[in-house]
């Protein structure tokens, strides 16, 4: 099993684009041969970017 995380920016019609993605691939060992069985890709949505800091007033809450 292989997992990763992926950052893309892309940019379209002037406009930019930052995601986030995680990955997962599963291989098998056949016959001495290791051969990929399953692939997985999700794309993460923050609510609130992880980087922005909080206020203190925020924080107070």
């Amino acid at each position: 099993m292989v997992t990763g995380t992926d950052d893309e920016t892309t940019m379209e019609s002037g406009k930019k684009s930052n995601d986030h993605y995680v990955w997962t691939d599963v291989f098998v060992k056949r016959n001495g041969t290791w051969l990929a069985a399953a692939s997985q890709t999700a794309q993460i949505k923050y609510l609130v970017s992880p980087i922005r800091r909080l206020t203190t007033a925020q924080r107070e809450v």
